[in-house]
């Protein structure tokens, strides 16, 4: 390990930090073709994440992370010594920062940072000098869950892979505990019958000596499986969490038309409540499990009829949970259910508040809200009982124990069964081999009682585990819109629905302007949903510059399309941010984007200019500013295809015009769906749509003239 980093930051390649990663993360790192050093680093680093089958998340460097200890990452050298905050987008992005670092967490030290000096691997640990030679930026990987339907089993074995070390230490210390627990029934005996009787004060020492080093030797492994236990659950945690997500984010769009999304936050919080419980269950029992062998054992050795006599206990320790447990069980579903369901009206209620007050319905909402909370309460007062129950019968166990030994050790010591009678040390330590059997049982089945319990909750994350996610970034091409859009016989229809679009054909030429126009329902957003690969056509293609959608990769093609939704959201944050999305744009990319879009005026005239916070539920900006900051969203990228889904209808007739002029300037293809005809007037082209097919085609002009459902819409708004 060397003292300074020196010239070896600026010369550690980023193929070259990639491979030190590997062994960290237990993956093989495959560049994409198109990565070199000369691209924006942030993109460079998720292409090769996605083609290795990893998410990526971007952290900031602030504070004094070096003391921590969490994941692996990658970070970039952009020396920050005496410099601003608002350089640092422009410092990570600078060609000068070419030298790149893998910063390896210790549980003890914090963080290492590791780097290659002409082929040979260098070691620094991190202070605040070495921190300062770094971006403010890291990437930290997480894997994700594998692109098919998943089980129990796969999410286990998930969890388990990425902390086989501290499962391994917690077994280990459960077994040396156990060992070390069987001193304390042994010695006891062996203090009444051998020490006490003789008065030998010097034995009495020794054993009480060897009694204390036990129980300081259980003390010290029971920390040390304790911490074990809680690195475990902590990062298997993040694991499942990161990748569930992950799960759920690339899920395809029909998948998200079956559930309300306060419902769907439980569901994904439930598969990790699981992996949790389960993890801990099986460790706990493996632990547990060499506890009430070893004790069992011991009870076997000094009265086998004693020992027989009191499998009935242990059988009634088992029975007890079990029954309240599945009984439990049967209520857990439907108070699962009635939760999510509650879950979901909540979100639904709160973000839509506006709109319940002005509709005068809060007392509606407030009765259809507790009829099912007044049945949730009633479920969960009957779940509370039986377990009550199960708590005094339980109670009630050890109690039973003690008489029922005390019984049978008195028979045998008045001769019902000559030459078995115990000593009274070893009565004493049968008593408390007994005792610990007992509790060791009840842990154990209240341990699987409990994640029996979660099957409900398991039950509803299914769904999530059991939908592929709509792409695969290690299979699909990789290809950037150059702008040639073409349906080839597209019919659509959704689940269970008539055909939405029927015998669609349309090619849109590179830079081409085409409006889509018709009645509602007339499939104009559905249209849009197949460009996008939200749908899947039923029949027919859909063609990116003569290459079919549903052979390229999804995400990359996305991310040269500029999309602004009907449904389109700002997202809780800053101008700035909502603008530059999830790319490492800089603040003038980010302007010129808002310029375009007719909105950068009004954020100049804003006291906080881009970092004006926006959101929903947030009332800083305007309908029409919103709007138009969904479209700077989606210049920003400089796309060479625009889809627009009544993206400026909440502008009036001047801002709209001042929109349409700076969007002519673009080089890009534009397919745009309006409703006000007078928007679309200098479109190259105007495609009418009826009923899911192409009723008319042509210029503003031509269909203006010509009889037809144009010219009807024309005039049913005046014009």
């Amino acid at each position: 390990m060397t003292s300074d980093p020196g010239l070896s930051l600026r010369v550690t390649t980023l193929p070259a930090a990639l491979n030190l990663l590997e062994g960290l993360l237990g993956v093989r790192f495959d560049a994409p073709p198109a990565m070199s050093e000369a691209i924006d680093p942030g993109e460079a680093v998720e292409e090769s994440a996605a083609a290795t089958g990893l998410c990526v998340r971007r952290v900031i460097l602030d504070g004094r992370w070096w003391e921590g200890a969490g994941l692996p990452m990658l970070a970039r050298v952009a020396d920050r010594r005496g410099k601003p905050r608002e350089t640092d987008t422009e410092e990570m992005r600078s060609p000068a920062g070419t030298g790149w670092v893998v910063l390896v967490p210790h549980p003890v030290s914090g963080y290492r940072m590791v780097a290659k000096d002409s082929g040979t691997q260098v070691e620094w640990t991190v202070d605040a000098a070495t921190a300062a030679r770094l971006s403010p930026f890291a990437w930290s990987f997480h894997r994700r869950f594998e692109r098919r339907a998943l089980g129990t089993l796969d999410v286990l074995r998930f969890a388990w892979s990425h902390n086989r070390a501290d499962a391994s230490t917690v077994v280990a210390t459960g077994a040396a505990a156990a060992l070390f627990g069987l001193l304390t029934p042994v010695g006891t005996g062996f203090l009444i019958d051998h020490v006490i009787p003789t008065g030998l004060l010097s034995q009495v020492g020794q054993l009480i000596a060897g009694l204390a080093t036990a129980g300081l030797a259980l003390i010290g492994l029971e920390a040390v499986r304790s911490l074990a236990v809680q690195r475990f659950e902590a990062r298997t945690t993040i694991a499942v969490q990161a990748a569930m997500l992950d799960r759920v984010i690339g899920a395809p769009a029909p998948f998200f038309r079956a559930f309300a999304s306060g419902d769907l936050a439980l569901r994904m919080s439930a598969a990790n409540a699981v992996q949790r419980s389960v993890a801990a269950a099986a460790i706990g029992t493996l632990v547990t499990g060499l506890f009430l062998i070893a004790n069992a054992a011991l009870l076997f050795k000094y009265n086998a009829m004693l020992a027989s006599a009191s499998l009935v206990l242990i059988a009634l320790a088992i029975a007890i949970p079990a029954w309240a447990g599945l009984a439990r069980l049967r209520l857990g579903r439907a108070i699962e259910a009635l939760d999510g369901k509650l879950n979901g009206l909540s979100v639904e209620y709160l973000t839509g508040i506006a709109k319940l007050r002005a509709a005068a319905a809060e007392s509606r909402a407030y009765a259809n809200y507790f009829v099912d909370y007044e049945m949730l309460r009633g479920l969960n007062r009957r779940s509370t009982k039986l377990a009550n129950v199960e708590s005094v019968a339980l109670g009630l166990l050890f109690p039973s124990a003690a008489i029922l030994v005390y019984y049978l050790a008195w028979r045998l010591a008045t001769g019902a069964a000559p030459g078995t009678a115990l000593s009274t040390g070893d009565f004493i330590a049968f008593q408390a081999a007994l005792f610990a059997v007992l509790g060791a049982v009840q842990m154990l089945v209240a341990m699987w009682m409990g994640v029996l319990r979660l099957k409900p909750f398991w039950e509803r994350a299914k769904p999530i585990l059991s939908t592929v996610p709509e792409n695969d970034p290690t299979r699909g091409a990789a290809h950037a819109p150059q702008g040639h859009v073409r349906l080839e016989g597209v019919s659509f229809a959704y689940p269970d629905g008539p055909e939405v679009l029927k015998d669609i054909d349309l090619e849109v030429k590179p830079g081409e302007f085409v409006a889509l126009v018709g009645a509602s329902g007339s499939g104009k957003s559905t249209l849009l949903r197949l460009l996008l690969g939200f749908e899947s056509p039923a029949r027919g293609r859909v063609l990116y510059d003569g290459k079919d959608l549903a052979t390229l990769d999804l995400r990359r093609l996305r991310r040269g399309i500029g999309t602004v939704l009907q449904s389109g959201r700002l997202w809780a944050g800053d101008l700035h941010s909502n603008i530059a999305g999830a790319a490492h744009r800089d603040i003038e990319t980010v302007w010129e984007a808002a310029r375009l879009a007719g909105v950068a005026g009004e954020i100049e005239a804003m006291p906080m200019g881009l970092y004006t916070l926006v959101g929903e539920g947030l009332s800083t900006i305007s309908g029409g500013q919103r709007q138009r900051v969904l479209l700077a969203r989606a210049l920003a990228s400089k796309p060479r295809v625009l889809l627009l889904d009544e993206a400026t209808s909440a502008l009036d007739n001047v801002a709209q015009a001042a929109v349409q002029e700076s969007l002519k300037g673009l080089a890009a293809t534009r397919i745009v769906i309006a409703h006000r005809l007078n928007t679309v007037r200098h479109a190259d082209r105007i495609v009418v749509l009826d009923r899911g097919r192409i009723a008319q085609a042509g210029t503003y002009a031509e269909l203006a003239a010509s009889p037809g459902l144009f010219r009807s819409m024309l005039a049913g708004q005046g014009a």
